[in-house]
């Protein structure tokens, strides 16, 4: 993940914690975060706290989600 999408997603974190993928999604910048890069996150656990539950079920079901996104 490089510099841009990192410095974005610490940007709108600082703002205010995510509480969900969605809220996520429609903070940072869909050009700069794009769905490859939420996908990275998502396969790497660091999206694991904004589901509740067994990880691996909510990686996969963050994974659903991704394939929808579209940006904010």
């Amino acid at each position: 993940m490089g510099e841009g999408p990192v410095e974005n997603l610490l940007k709108a974190r600082a703002e205010k914690r995510f509480m969900s993928l969605v809220d996520m999604c429609q903070r940072i910048d869909s050009q700069t975060v794009n769905k490859r890069t939420m996908e990275a996150l998502i396969r790497s656990g660091a999206l694991d706290n904004l589901v509740e539950g067994d990880f691996n079920h909510s990686r996969a079901y963050l994974s659903g989600l991704a394939w929808s996104y579209e940006g904010g």
